[in-house]
């Protein structure tokens, strides 16, 4: 298994130092190099060392890399030693970009961006909040055509980017067309 599979999925690190996390997308990994992108690089430098988690598809990738340039919100990381592939903890959460989404509560409907996908849930940002558990039904245009689904608000946390929201929705069971195109849809964001 190489690295380079991990592009556009989620990537976690842990600065030895303190211990402190931060998150962000491969964007990309080459020759015991990663590059992971992410919203605010503010308090990374140069010579740091971190534990890095890259969930993929079929597994985590583990290893230890150091920071050896940082610019444009990405961290360039040389890997040190060995990466361990585990069996994947969480579902692989692959980024998206360029596909709306309205959601409804109610009577009331909130325009929607898609940030990540998985193969059951949704991250979206949104400029107003939704309430953990509240239940929604969400509609995702996108190149394939209109998806629908409904699902559970599992978070919503501000986006620390601007006064908008990121908001975690759980999918149900879709129904055969929805979740034919919805598998499409992972799979070309997976290539």
């Amino acid at each position: 298994m190489s690295l380079k599979e991990f592009a556009q999925t989620r990537a976690r690190m842990q600065r030895l130092s303190d211990a402190r996390f931060f998150a962000g997308w491969v964007h990309s990994a080459s020759n015991g190099e990663i590059i992971v992108e992410m919203n605010a690089t503010d308090g990374l430098a140069p010579g740091q060392v971190f534990l890095v988690q890259a969930f993929g598809q079929e597994a985590c990738a583990m290893f230890e890399a150091t920071a050896r340039l940082i610019a444009d919100k990405r961290v360039v990381l040389r890997i040190g030693g060995s990466i361990r592939f585990l069996e994947p903890g969480e579902e692989a959460r692959l980024r998206v970009k360029g596909v709306s989404a309205e959601v409804s509560i109610d009577d009331m409907a909130v325009e929607a961006v898609l940030a990540d996908m998985s193969q059951n849930g949704v991250g979206i940002a949104t400029s107003d909040p939704l309430p953990k558990g509240q239940r929604v039904s969400i509609q995702f245009e996108t190149p394939l055509g209109k998806i629908e689904s409904n699902g559970e608000v599992r978070y919503c946390s501000q986006s620390g980017l601007d006064d908008g929201f990121r908001v975690g929705v759980r999918l149900d069971k879709m129904d055969r067309l929805n979740r034919a195109r919805w598998i499409r849809l992972l799979s070309d964001k997976a290539a």
